[in-house]
């Protein structure tokens, strides 16, 4: 994980006054953020001034990725594959990364999504989530129907939906 990651979540600065109460709040934002098993806090003496102390945050990150397999059959009596990948700190960003695809005999999906939960500078904490999608099935109105419908190059009428969105997001309050 990169160091602005967990900079960006501390209110208190170098040269603040040390309140126990602030830090423990600056250490509970960056262990929401989800991607660390464990937050601590050492305090080491100040180089020149023994008034002074260094904060040192220590973090031990989680594994935050994940690839998903799965075989299974449906009701209509189709067997299906799925294959998923998650990955929640992309790039060392605290960014989210989630990709599906599922495959059988009268469907085929897609869904692709990417989250940054905080754009780059914005004092909002501004998030926003791209995602697409494709969904490929054989149309429940032809197959199996009281007519049975046959392209002429044999196969079935299939129904094709594709999209996608953009999101964005701000938190109400801290």
């Amino acid at each position: 994980t990169r160091d602005f990651i967990v900079i960006r979540e501390f209110e208190s600065q170098p040269g603040d006054v040390f309140r126990q109460s602030d830090i423990q709040a600056d250490l509970q934002r960056v262990f929401n953020l989800g991607i660390f098993d464990d937050v601590r806090l050492s305090l080491d003496p100040g180089d020149e001034d023994p008034r002074k102390v260094k904060v040192v945050v220590n973090i031990d990150e989680s594994n935050t990725g994940s690839v998903g397999a799965a075989v299974g059959f449906n009701l209509r009596g189709d067997i299906f594959g799925s294959l998923s990948y998650q990955q929640d700190n992309f790039g060392g960003n605290n960014q989210k990364l989630r990709s599906e695809i599922q495959l059988s005999e009268s469907e085929l999906l897609f869904d692709i999504s990417f989250t940054d939960p905080w754009i780059a500078g914005d004092p909002n904490r501004t998030s926003y989530t791209v995602n697409a999608f494709n969904r490929r099935s054989i149309s429940l109105i032809f197959d199996g129907g009281d007519t049975d419908v046959d392209l002429p190059n044999g196969d079935t009428p299939r129904v094709n939906r594709w999209g996608g969105g953009v999101t964005f997001g701000r938190p109400i309050s801290d």
